[in-house]
């Protein structure tokens, strides 16, 4: 490190748009380089190959799955779904991941009343004025959480097994409170 001066003094120096171009390129191709290495020790210090079940936070919410693939910056993970024999694809940095013993038993299937409740949130969440916070939220934020929303919606379109429209959930939502 005690070369960073030196090297920034070097670089204030150039006044060429091309070859500050040059060292900017050059510098990328560094940093992939790194981050690559990076990448490999912490797969090497965590003992993580392909098979291992491991476990990643995203979003604040604790997803486990089965290493398929190990990627010089990445490592390619299934992670259940809720939905048998349909797995998603995650590609998680080595960092993020942890090993784990095994996999969480998957939970029971759900029944057709929490799966309508289900239902029903994901199109109270879709609803403009709960999408957009009230028009407080970033146009990445609200594209975010719909496409969120949108996917957990039909997952449990899945796993019911039929589409259920916005009108049909908020129907079977008011039979719910009359009946109980």
């Amino acid at each position: 490190m005690s070369q960073l001066p030196a090297i920034l003094a070097l670089v204030n120096q150039v006044d060429s748009q091309a070859d500050l171009r040059l060292i900017s390129n050059a510098l990328g191709s560094r940093w992939k380089v790194l981050q690559g290495a990076v990448a490999q020790k912490a797969v090497q210090d965590k003992a993580i190959l392909p098979g291992c079940p491991v476990s990643f936070t995203y979003a604040g919410q604790k997803h486990y799955g089965i290493v398929k693939s190990i990627n010089p910056k990445t490592c390619s993970v299934d992670v259940p779904s809720g939905i048998p024999g349909v797995p998603r694809k995650w590609r998680v940095s080595p960092q993020a991941l942890t090993k784990e013993d095994a996999l969480p038993a998957s939970p029971a299937q759900r029944t057709e009343q929490d799966l309508m409740k289900e239902i029903l949130d994901c199109y109270a969440g879709l609803s403009p004025e709960n999408l957009s916070c009230d028009g407080e939220a970033s146009r990445a934020h609200i594209a975010r959480r719909s496409h969120e929303l949108n996917g957990r919606l039909n997952a449990a379109f899945k796993e019911l097994g039929r589409r259920v429209t916005e009108i049909e959930a908020y129907d079977w939502h008011t039979a719910q409170k009359k009946a109980g």
